[in-house]
């Protein structure tokens, strides 16, 4: 049976999204960023983390990365997340990602550093791209 998926209430502070299990005040999970200007001028998430592990695989990862979206596209900055994480040992992750439209960046000096990067922006997704593969 598929997990019943839950919704969360996102609320966006100056450096970090939380999200709250719906109709209470329980955070669930959080992302942090920060503004970068090289090459471009961007959001980084330092931080994207549902806390405890029965509430992953709900929804709450996804409803973050949605708002960090939005963020992208109100400001018409791009949003660079790395992932430390093995891409083979969490296909949960790097599945949320590209399902979401993030386009994927591997380090050529740190294999194990995959970024992904969302925005409107094409020619400046590209430029992140370009330099997150260095």
């Amino acid at each position: 049976t598929p997990m019943q998926k839950e919704f969360g209430e996102v609320e966006r502070l100056e450096n970090e999204i939380i999200i709250k299990r719906f109709g209470t005040e329980d955070v669930v999970g959080k992302a942090m960023f920060e503004t970068r200007k090289i090459p471009i001028e961007h959001f980084h998430i330092t931080d994207l983390d549902i806390f405890k592990q029965g509430d992953r695989g709900l929804g709450f990862a996804s409803q973050l990365l949605e708002e960090t979206e939005k963020m992208s596209q109100e400001t018409g900055k791009p949003v660079v997340l790395l992932d430390v994480i093995d891409p083979d040992n969490s296909p949960n992750a790097v599945g949320l990602y590209r399902k979401r439209g993030w386009l994927e960046a591997r380090s050529s000096e740190h294999p194990d550093f995959v970024y992904y990067i969302f925005g409107d922006d094409k020619a400046a997704v590209d430029q992140l791209v370009e330099q997150k593969r260095k």
